[in-house]
């Protein structure tokens, strides 16, 4: 099979094969995943901020508002952690459904 062939069965429905499917639609997911992990990270970060003192003269000090990074950062990861198991069961199951679709077709067809 040369490399026309391969991409003429990807672009034409019908043709490609259920694994090959699902494993574009978990890339891509993944991807997606990982765009809005950053975001969520940030608003986790901006909205849980935490008091710094700062000296504004000698022996005075006051708290300013900062945002807490380390959290946002700490909380993208698990975002993107807990997605991306939740993202591939999906895909499991869905290729088994393919998978399972195709058996009882091939299997009533004769």
């Amino acid at each position: 099979m040369n490399n026309e062939d391969k991409y003429n069965g990807i672009l034409s429905l019908g043709q490609i094969q259920p694994k090959i499917l699902v494993t574009i639609l978990f890339y891509a997911g993944i991807i997606t995943i990982i765009y809005w992990s950053i975001p969520f990270g940030r608003y986790i970060s901006i909205t849980n901020k935490y008091m710094k003192s700062v000296q504004i003269t000698e022996g005075m000090y006051t708290g300013v508002a900062v945002e807490n990074r380390f959290l946002g950062i700490i909380a993208g990861i698990i975002f993107f952690l807990i997605l991306s198991v939740v993202w591939k069961v999906f895909c499991e199951l869905l290729l088994l459904i393919f998978v399972a679709f195709r058996t009882y077709i091939n299997k009533n067809k004769q």
